[in-house]
């Protein structure tokens, strides 16, 4: 061993020569047992997975502590705490100084047993024990006493020591202490000697200066309270056991519930005196709030189980766990790792501790850590719930030549992770993962020859992704188990995974369809990809393109043709073609590997040169320049293009005729005697090749007009006109329908400026020809014109020959009534209404009323009477003028009265008998007796012509 005992003791000093042979003996003893240790305790980081305890070192400096000890891990440090009691006193000692022991009874020379420590999470620490003094100095009663340690101990001192029961006025007999890890209260439990008895937990603050509350856990009846002890776990759920009647009793608060009572049913074989005391029986509260509870069940080990939550049964998971008849004291802690630790004080095997992975199921074998050696075992205590890793054993011996308490420490040694897969993710990835076995954190190593490995880091999930690796290399990795302050697993089986080589290419841009001559909008863009798809971002070469064979001509593609590959990626730039074509596909290479693109065109431009409006059915020649994206001709293009109407470039059953096909030379193609039978605007052709397509500018089909009228023509006698509508050949284009439009056209001054026509001036076109039958002029003049027009100037207007109007000749039997105001001969009549005309125009001649009669305002009224038809010939002029004499009423010509039965007819039917003229009329009703008739006046009919005109009631 690296350590021997050191016995201390006043009284053998004198036997020193015996006592280093004693030791030597021991010494020797205990190494053979035990096992080698290296340097002080410290195991090497590939030591099997079982822990074991160091050298036994001896604590107890000048004194012994061996009665009812106790021990303690400092949260702060790592530092473990032994207090004890022998006779007379009460004893602290260091463990990481053996000579570091403290006399903590302030000169109470009747400190008895029952001591007890507790640590708060800053590191202040509580011990606690009985005293057989009561306040006065006298042995009268039990008492019991606490003193403080300040976190910095043994480098500050000890706080003064005081009785509990200043402060809660209770004796708290056989205190036992522990601290709340999320407030930092402080809790005593003791049994006040009443009677009855009563069974106490005393809440204090942090610095033990007030009582906080006061829990009365169990009122005794009778019998005693027996050395009560408490735990509380990391979510402060308090569990106190004791030995009440001989019975075992744990009192539990889970989640600040209220308290609960339960008893531990002992198996067979139960013995209450042998579990009195710190000796006989321990309690634990796990991280993960199981409660674990040793007993001393007569002379053997037994320990029993509590899952989480107050409710859950006891369970005993471990009878005789040492297989010892002669345990003398024992102890049961866990450990940050999970595990159950037992230690077990015995006077015919010495000292010995086991642990367990799985909650107390199953435990190790036992090892024994201090040896039977001609001495009797007193006590033995353990705590593992402290940073550093390490489980903590106090044991305390009397020997024939003196007494001792030796400490010992077990790193809380892992398993090695299991389950280590390697799984390559990418070129430069490679993903780890492993079944964990306990530890706080997992160190991982790599290799790239499975011999020499390099550390990659502590990691405290139970992945790891390693990254930034080289390409198509094979690496090996392992992992420890690690924990602060505690020795590393072995390492796992070693595994190895190669990073993903390139074995793919793929096109993430392609050119698609383009313009010749055109850098391509779309550079093409080629992955390396490995064997997952992804791209391999350390790939190191070139990726180069070319056209496909068998898909063009190879010199289509023009540009810098190789690029170097970028994180995975070979983006390309500048890249062209002047070589029009289809299905040309890109081939890209990298060493062995290859991928073409989807196929696209190189397309040019198919423009029309401009050509003129072609009339209707008259030959045109069309011709259509093959361009590149530049506008310049491509000379080398000798493919056909086909031309033909564009969609909605072309009225309804209008037709293309002619050779819409012709094979292209030098870049041009060109289509002669074409033809289109409809006339029209906005026509558009379209010209195709197999590569692109090309639109012509709108463009419109002319149709030619020719008016045919009479020379001569006397005023006011209708004559005929007609216009007919042409194509190109001078043919009727028969399929028009549309209206032929026509404007009268008179001198700008003279008698003829003053002219006034009557007729339609917009017909229906009918087999190619607009039939205007009954146009007439009222003014005497030589050369009148008419104009014939088509809408949307799908023809050149035309104007007629100079019409000549002669005066009007009656013939003899009068067949026109003229109206005047001078009364002329020749069947013309003065009167100052119509009544006689209309009389006179017998055998349905018409009658003509000039506008300008009356002062040019028309004769004043025309009354029709009750019951009376106005019955007006076919043909009748009536011209009242439109000269406005009231502008608030409109027109002020010829006036009509209808009364409530009259009516206004013509030749027994309504007045809008064909071929009547009427203007200026102002037709009036009273407006208590409105005329059903008088709104029958209209336009309805081919050759009528009503303008001017307004209707009223007054």
């Amino acid at each position: 061993m690296g350590k021997v005992f050191r016995l201390r003791h006043p009284g053998l000093r004198s036997k020193f020569f015996y006592l280093a042979i004693l030791t030597l003996f021991i010494t020797a003893l205990i190494g053979a047992n035990v096992g080698t240790s290296l340097g002080a305790g410290v195991l090497s980081p590939a030591a099997a997975t079982a822990p074991v305890f160091s050298s036994p070192v001896n604590v107890a400096g000048g004194n012994t502590l061996y009665k009812d000890m106790n021990l303690r891990i400092r949260p702060t440090d790592g530092v473990g705490f032994i207090i004890g009691s022998k006779t007379n006193y009460v004893g602290l000692s260091v463990t990481s100084n053996p000579n570091g022991f403290f006399d903590i009874n302030n000169g109470d020379l009747n400190a008895t047993k029952h001591t007890a420590l507790a640590f708060a999470p800053n590191g202040t620490g509580y011990a606690v024990w009985r005293t057989v003094n009561d306040k006065s100095g006298r042995n009268r009663g039990f008492e019991g006493w606490m003193r403080l340690i300040p976190p910095g101990y043994p480098s500050q001192s000890l706080q003064a020591g005081f009785y509990l029961s200043d402060l809660t006025e209770y004796t708290l007999d056989q205190p036992a202490v522990a601290v709340s890890p999320t407030t930092g209260n402080v809790f005593v439990a003791g049994y006040y000697k009443t009677k009855p008895s009563q069974l106490m937990l005393v809440e204090f603050n942090p610095t033990v200066t007030t009582v906080i509350k006061y829990h009365l856990l169990k009122t005794i009846e009778s019998g005693a309270e027996m050395g009560p002890q408490l735990c509380i776990d990391p979510n402060s759920n308090i569990h106190v056991v004791s030995l009440v009647d001989d019975q075992l009793m744990v009192y539990s608060r889970v989640d600040n519930a209220p308290w609960t009572e339960s008893t531990v049913t002992p198996v067979a074989g139960w013995d209450s005196r042998a579990a009195k005391g710190r000796i006989g029986k321990d309690i634990t509260c796990g991280a993960d709030g199981t409660v674990y509870l040793a007993v001393k069940n007569g002379r053997v080990y037994d320990l029993a189980r509590r899952l989480p939550g107050a409710t859950s049964n006891w369970t005993y998971v471990q009878r005789n766990l040492f297989g010892d008849p002669n345990t003398k004291s024992l102890s049961v802690t866990t450990s940050p790792d999970g595990r159950v630790w037992a230690a077990e004080g015995s006077d015919s095997r010495g000292t010995s501790t086991r642990y367990s992975d799985d909650k107390g199921a199953n435990f190790s074998t036992r090892e024994a850590v201090l040896p039977k050696n001609d001495y009797s075992n007193e006590a033995v205590a353990l705590d593992g719930n402290g940073p550093g890793g390490k489980v903590h054993l106090g044991t305390t011996t009397s020997l024939n030549l003196g007494e001792h308490t030796y400490y010992s420490y077990a790193l809380t040694v892992m398993g090695p992770p299991t389950n280590l897969q390697a799984v390559a993710a990418s070129s430069s990835q490679i993903n780890l993962s492993w079944t964990g076995t306990g530890g706080t954190g997992y160190q991982v190593f790599r290799s790239t020859d499975g011999v020499n490995f390099t550390d990659l880091g502590n990691v405290t999930t139970k992945t790891f992704t390693d990254t930034g690796l080289s390409y198509a290399t094979k690496y090996y990795y392992k992992v420890q188990t690690t924990k602060t302050g505690s020795a590393s697993s072995d390492f796992s089986p070693t595994v190895n995974a190669t990073t993903l080589h390139a074995t793919s290419l793929r096109f993430d841009a392609s050119p698609g369809d383009v313009m010749a001559a055109i850098t391509f909008p779309n550079q093409p863009v080629v992955s390396v990809l490995d064997q997952n798809g992804n791209p391999v971002t350390n790939y190191s070469g070139n990726v180069t393109l070319g056209i496909a064979p068998g898909t063009g001509d190879a010199l289509a593609l023009e540009g810098t043709k190789q690029v170097a590959v970028v994180n995975g990626v070979a983006t390309f730039s500048g890249l062209k073609s002047n070589y029009l074509g289809t299905g040309y596909k890109l081939r890209a290479t990298a060493g062995a590997l290859a991928a073409d693109s989807p196929a696209f065109n190189v397309t040019g431009k198919l423009v029309f040169s401009n050509f003129s409006n072609p009339y209707a059915n008259s030959l045109f020649d069309v011709q259509v320049i093959i361009q590149d994206g530049l506008n310049n001709t491509v000379t080398t293009f000798g493919g056909p293009v086909t031309i033909d109407f564009a969609p909605q470039g072309y009225p309804a059953g209008a037709v293309l005729s002619g050779t819409k096909t012709a094979t292209a030379s030098n870049g041009q193609a060109v289509f002669s005697s074409l033809s289109i039978n409809s006339i029209g605007n906005n026509y558009k052709l379209r010209a195709s090749g197999a590569w692109t397509t090309g639109e012509s500018n709108a463009f419109s089909v002319l149709a030619k007009l020719s008016i045919n009228t009479v020379s001569t023509v006397q005023a006011t006698v209708p004559f005929a006109v007609t216009v007919n509508v042409l194509d190109g050949n001078n043919n009727p284009l028969s399929d028009y329908t549309g209206n032929v439009f026509l404007s009268f056209n008179k001198p700008g001054s003279g008698e003829g400026s003053n002219a006034y026509y009557y007729g339609p001036n917009s017909v229906k076109v009918v087999a190619g020809a607009a039939n205007f039958p009954n146009w007439m002029v009222d003014t005497v003049f030589a050369s009148y014109t008419i104009s014939a027009s088509l809408l949307s100037k799908l023809a050149a207007p035309v104007q007629s020959s100079p019409i000549n109007v002669t005066a009007y000749q009656p013939a003899a039997n009068c067949a026109r009534i003229l109206i005047s105001p001078d009364g002329d001969a020749n069947c013309s009549f003065a009167h100052t209404n119509l009544t006689g005309a209309f009389a006179a125009a017998t055998g349905g001649k018409p009658v003509y009323l000039d506008h300008r009669i009356s002062n040019g305002y028309g004769l004043d009224q025309f009354v029709i009477p009750v019951v009376q038809e106005l019955s007006i010939p076919s043909g009748t002029w009536l011209d009242g003028g439109c000269l406005t004499a009231d502008s608030a009423k409109g027109p002020q010509g010829l006036k009509f009265m209808v009364a409530a039965t009259g009516s206004i007819k013509s030749g027994g039917k309504d007045i809008n008998q064909k071929n009547s003229f009427f203007r200026g009329l102002y037709l009036a009703a009273a407006k208590d007796a409105l005329p059903p008739n008088l709104f029958k006046i209209g336009n309805g009919q081919t050759g009528n012509t009503i303008s001017c005109t307004r209707v009223a009631i007054e």
